[in-house]
């Protein structure tokens, strides 16, 4: 969630049970606005964390554990496996 606006129509839209994905999550703390804001799933991008020098296995498991901590219902989706794929595939 990269703006105000996004976190406010999360919220909306997921007090009307509609299901909202947090999309190009970074960091853990883009995760935890993206489940306070309501979204049932939070899609951090595998890749572009490990292009920036981040572990994402790290930073993953990390938002997998604060959305267990402060029970939020989101679910942590990985997204942009690309590199991942490529060093376990070839």
């Amino acid at each position: 969630f990269a703006s105000v606006k996004g976190a406010t129509y999360s919220h909306i839209l997921s007090r009307e049970n509609i299901p909202v994905m947090g999309t190009v999550i970074f960091h853990p703390n883009q995760a935890l606005l993206a489940a306070i804001s309501g979204a049932s799933y939070v899609a951090p991008y595998f890749s572009r964390m490990q292009k920036s020098g981040d572990n994402p296995l790290i930073q993953i498991e990390s938002m997998m554990n604060m959305m267990r901590q402060y029970q939020f219902k989101a679910k942590v989706l990985a997204a942009s496996l690309i590199s991942f794929c490529k060093r376990f595939l070839s």
